[in-house]
């Protein structure tokens, strides 16, 4: 599977494997690219989301819970409070004097809603020692690669989730579900309710 493609080879399978298989892979949002790729590729590496369909032998849903990848230049755009502190740390540890044994206090932070960790990815090489990272995902599949990948998970509804406080909340809600149109709003206010007094919150919302 080079550069998140995955080729099907449609002559060993059977034809209604084929559309089965073919079902999964777009449903984890694999598209069909034909031409001189012939493969399904993927804004993700499959590998990890493959894995965790073999091992809860689930077919993963449509997307009932409005489920869309955080894009890398907004999940990055979140990060710049925890880059500039990483930053200083590494420059307090290069200095003599005072500074030099300088220890910010360690820190707590949630993604909601975390799908495949499109967040926490990035926020992962900024944590410092002591700091916690925590993901709320309610899908079964996701939750099992957020595992896979070594984070700390939480697999229920994040409106039912009140572990708090925490200093930061990064997070892409769902922006509208069957039962709730407006489904960021009450997300970012549930959100809201576990951070901490004088803790930040990024949330990706609709224009």
């Amino acid at each position: 599977m080079p550069g998140n493609k995955v080729k099907i080879a449609s002559e060993q399978l059977e034809h209604g494997l084929y559309e089965r298989v073919n079902e999964v892979f777009t449903r984890i949002l694999g598209k069909w690219k034909g031409g001189k790729t012939q493969a399904h590729v993927f804004p993700h590496d499959p590998k990890p989301l493959i894995d965790a369909i073999l091992t809860s032998n689930q077919m993963p849903p449509k997307n009932p819970y409005a489920f869309f990848p955080t894009p890398k230049d907004v999940a990055l755009e979140m990060l710049w409070e925890l880059q500039e502190r990483k930053e200083f740390r590494e420059r307090a540890a290069k200095w003599d004097g005072t500074l030099y044994e300088y220890k910010p206090l360690p820190i707590k932070i949630l993604e909601p809603s975390a799908g495949m960790g499109g967040i926490a990815d990035y926020v992962k090489p900024l944590l410092l020692e002591g700091d916690t990272l925590d993901c709320v995902e309610i899908a079964a599949i996701q939750a099992t690669m957020l595992r896979q990948k070594g984070y700390t998970v939480h697999e229920q509804d994040f409106l039912t989730y009140n572990q708090k406080p925490y200093d930061y909340i990064l997070m892409n809600p769902p922006f509208s579900v069957e039962d709730d149109q407006t489904a960021y709003i009450s997300h970012i206010y549930h959100a809201w309710q576990l951070l901490k007094d004088g803790g930040t919150l990024f949330a990706v919302v609709p224009p």
